[in-house]
Formats: structure tokens, sequence, C-alpha cells
């Protein structure tokens, strides 16, 4: 689990993942809604692509059931 904390000890955004062999697999990732545009997305993603390397991983699998989650992964670098 990956957790960005604001400054009074708040979670506002969080990532659940496993890794499998050099797959990284990103089951969940939610970002507090009361908090838009302000990049936190981008940020727990990295830091879940950060555990990745950590786990000698060499990609990351996801999948989302929301059609609004293309347009921020597409940017990252992810492929359908």
């Amino acid at each position: 689990m990956v957790q960005l904390k604001s400054n009074t000890g708040e979670v506002i955004a969080g990532a659940i993942t496993r890794s499998f062999g050099d797959c990284l697999l990103l089951d969940t990732l939610g970002v507090c809604e009361a908090l838009p545009g302000q990049d936190i997305g981008r940020q727990i993603l990295n830091k879940v692509e950060q555990v990745g390397k950590f786990r000698a991983c060499l990609k990351c699998f996801l999948h989302s059931l929301d059609f609004q989650a293309m347009p921020f992964y597409k940017p990252q670098g992810y492929q359908v």
C-alpha cells in the first residue's frame, strides 16, 4: 500500500499494489475528491512506480472500470 498524507496526517491519496515476478499490479488508486487539480494523482502514481522499481518490477499492469481514468494514465506512458 502506498499513501500520501496531508500536513495534518490525513490520508489524501492511496494505492494498493502487489507484485508477481517482474510485474507490478496496481489494484486501486484513489485521490480525495476535495483536492482536484493539485497533481496528487500523478504524485501517488510516481510513488507506486518507485515501489515497483524497488521490487525489481519491469512493468505495471492495471485495470479500471472508470472511463475517466484513461486520460489520466495515457500521458504517464500507460497503454491500453
